[in-house]
């Protein structure tokens, strides 16, 4: 019998390395969300994004989807509202917060995600959360409060929020949602076939705001070098990478450690922000950094 390429031990070593490598995958779709502002139009970016993911599993997972017909079909209204809330939501209205707000303060919002994940969850579902969750999370909002009022009371009091801060809330809250759907709702579908059909769905749910950026706005499109490289990017390490690579690590480490990533994002996208980027970081992001980091891992140990 052939030996197995890798050992219990070395792929044990590779998820480890995933943990450091997969928040530079999370982070690569905030960086170009900014980046290409101005460039590529925020619905046909993610048109292309999800279109794209969806096509290439699709061709890849034919067989997969040949045997669970009858379960997609069953689960069709399912995947609709999902890929609505995770891709749908979660695609152009992020992109187009990167023509307002910067890359920085997009991953510091997002990165509350699993805060607003625990504290749905208890409300919607019961689940139990201890006293250092509940301490994590309050942490953590106030530390999205920071932020969004950008450390300056007067903000607050005249309610002058950011546009681009505003949408990276709806797109945060909607994948708290989506990421309770795929918890909380039964499916017969393997886990990568269901994410490939919420791409789907995600394309579909885009479409009509594309007619109107096309026709009504008349964006255009020039595919240049850079273009495609950010389509691809989007495609392979945002998307798919991002995917397969948290999901590999929670695989092999657990859940409880896999959680590591999301301390990591968060810095990881500050650090590539400032290089890649030339963002400059404020004080009220240091200041939200700083209550973020150990409310996710409050939340995260309790």
């Amino acid at each position: 019998m052939r030996a197995p390429v890798l050992t219990e031990k070395m792929r044990d070593h590779l998820a480890v390395i995933m943990v450091f490598i997969s928040p530079a995958c999370f982070c690569s779709n905030m960086l170009l969300a900014r980046a290409m502002a101005g460039t590529l139009p925020p619905v046909t970016m993610a048109v292309l994004r999800w279109g794209l993911v969806a096509l290439l599993l699709g061709i890849a997972l034919w067989p997969q989807i040949r045997a669970h017909l009858p379960a997609l079909r069953a689960e069709a209204g399912q995947i609709i509202w999902l890929g609505g809330l995770g891709m749908g939501l979660c695609g152009a209205p992020i992109y187009l917060a990167g023509h307002y707000t910067t890359a920085t303060t997009i991953g510091l919002i997002y990165s509350v995600c699993p805060l607003l994940i625990l504290a749905f969850g208890f409300g919607l579902y019961r689940v139990a959360v201890r006293p250092a969750a509940a301490l994590g999370m309050v942490c953590g909002f106030i530390g999205v409060a920071v932020i969004l009022i950008r450390g300056d009371l007067s903000v607050l009091a005249g309610l002058a929020f950011n546009t681009g801060d505003l949408l990276v809330v709806v797109g945060t809250l909607a994948f708290a949602f989506y990421s309770l759907g795929l918890k909380y709702r039964a499916s017969a579908l393997p886990p990568m076939l269901r994410f490939a059909a919420c791409a789907a769905a995600g394309a579909l749910w885009h479409l009509p705001f594309l007619g109107y950026e096309l026709v009504v706005q008349n964006q255009t499109v020039t595919f240049s070098s850079d273009v495609l490289a950010a389509i691809a990017v989007l495609v392979f390490i945002s998307s798919i990478g991002a995917y397969l690579s948290y999901g590999y690590i929670v695989a092999r480490l657990g859940a409880a450690r896999a959680g590591a990533v999301l301390y990591i994002v968060p810095v990881y996208n500050a650090v590539f922000a400032i290089l890649l980027l030339g963002e400059v970081l404020s004080a009220y992001h240091l200041i939200g950094l700083s209550l973020i980091l150990p409310g996710l891992w409050l939340a995260n140990r309790g």
